[in-house]
């Protein structure tokens, strides 16, 4: 499908965008890595994830906010 509408594949978007959709992917592994060394899990729906995330992305919430949305969404293994 992707082959009727190029344009609309991740690879013709701009350069720095994809990088900073990269650089949040990586964020967000890192932060699932943290929580799973330490015993516990993330538990929020994948919307709930996809929105908080782009949300920090764009600075519309702080870190303190994320930390604390982490603490409710994390879960003791």
């Amino acid at each position: 499908m992707w082959l009727l509408w190029p344009q609309r594949t991740v690879w013709a978007w701009p350069k720095t965008m994809r990088l900073s959709m990269a650089i949040n992917a990586l964020f967000f592994l890192a932060v699932g890595l943290f929580l799973a060394v330490n015993g516990y899990g993330l538990q929020a729906t994948q919307p709930d994830a996809t929105l908080t995330m782009l949300s920090v992305a764009s600075g519309a919430i702080d870190e303190a906010t994320f930390a604390e949305w982490i603490r409710q969404h994390s879960q003791l293994r």
